[in-house]
């Protein structure tokens, strides 16, 4: 596939929004002198370029994005709007909400046909158990994501 450009998909549409929202009034200048403070550099033309589709978002710039924008990198990644919205995942719909949830490890991703992966079978510790992380011995409970899925958060709390 040299040479061959692949279009966003849905969760690369997502993230360029997402982008725009969290930026807000912040120019590409100030984004990307930000970027740099934290040694991991993206000109203001890269992040017009990532915000029209143009250019790829790789893992390290997303938790950098997320980092100087003070949101969490779900946030940037995953779809605002109505909790009852779908997104497509995977080549299946989705509701928001579950998505939110299988995204948190608060449930396994559902939809489609479940015949699709028959045979298929998590390991034991893959499997999604609980809501919490554990630090140590203490449990963290995570956090209510529910302001991103209406549609009226900003990630920033």
């Amino acid at each position: 596939m040299v040479g061959k450009e692949l279009a966003p998909g849905t969760t690369g549409v997502a993230t360029m929004e997402n982008l725009k929202r969290a930026r807000g009034e912040m120019t590409y200048a100030e984004l990307s002198r930000r970027l740099e403070a934290i040694g991991r550099p993206i000109p203001p033309l890269g992040l017009r370029r990532i915000e029209a589709g143009d250019r790829r978002v790789d893992v390290d710039d997303l938790v950098a994005l997320a980092v100087v924008l003070n949101v969490s990198p779900l946030a940037l990644l995953l779809p605002h709007g109505g909790q009852s919205e779908t997104s497509e995942i995977g080549g299946d719909k989705v509701r928001n909400d579950e998505l939110w949830q299988w995204a948190i490890g608060e449930r396994p991703l559902t939809g489609g046909d479940p015949r699709r992966f028959q045979g298929d079978s998590l390991p034991p510790w893959l499997e999604v158990r609980s809501l919490t992380a554990t630090v140590g011995r203490d449990p963290i409970p995570v956090k209510d994501f529910s302001a991103f899925w209406d549609g009226g958060g900003s990630g920033k709390r």
